[in-house]
């Protein structure tokens, strides 16, 4: 049994690793070596269980880290462009950042592949609480791959922040709020959207 999935874990590495030398630089190129880390960590662990077993596998089996150091190269080398409209004192910037860096991308470079262009808006809360202001926040946040022009990862949402009895005082919680959002949201759904790069077949 470990034998078979050993064997069906080469064969979707193989798969994932077949790439042009084009496309061994691309985002693509990034799913595809954090994915065929993760199998090939799995095949290490099965080859262990089979030395236990006393049928050891014929060829040496390794774990991933020569997979994840490649997508860490492949993610160093793919500025992402960060462009952020009615930002407070760079916070929403930073919160977006973060996501990225979590994935080893950086902020930063001229002329990036990649942009993530960011619009936040606030107003005030027209249902009046006597004594208490209440503000909204909305952030649309739309990466482009500015070779082709096409949106690859929409990203947007609005929420009424807590009560303060000045307006601005009002804002500034309602953007914390979102910025907090940003922080947990974001990272999990650029996973995801990397998760779906890899080839299914």
């Amino acid at each position: 049994m470990y034998s078979n999935r050993i064997r069906a874990n080469q064969d979707i590495i193989r798969n994932l690793t077949n790439m042009t030398s084009a496309e061994r630089n691309g985002i693509d190129a990034f799913a595809r070596y954090q994915s065929a880390a993760v199998f090939a960590d799995m095949n290490f662990t099965y080859g262990e269980i089979l030395v236990f077993l006393g049928a050891p596998w014929s060829e040496p089996l390794g774990r991933g880290e020569g997979f994840r150091q490649r997508w860490r190269e492949i993610a160093r080398a793919i500025p992402i462009g960060i462009n952020v409209r009615n930002d407070r004192g760079g916070r929403v910037q930073g919160a977006f950042a973060g996501a990225f860096a979590g994935f080893g991308f950086r902020s930063a470079g001229a002329n990036p592949r990649f942009v993530l262009d960011v619009n936040v808006n606030t107003w005030r809360d027209e249902h009046l609480v006597p004594g208490v202001e209440f503000a909204w926040v909305e952030i649309s946040a739309n990466l482009t791959d500015t070779h082709t022009r096409a949106v690859l990862l929409p990203y947007g949402f609005n929420l009424r922040g807590s009560g303060h009895f000045t307006l601005p005082g009002a804002e500034n919680l309602a953007f914390n709020d979102a910025v907090q959002r940003i922080g947990w949201e974001y990272g999990d759904m650029l996973a995801d959207y990397l998760a779906q790069l890899i080839p299914r077949r």
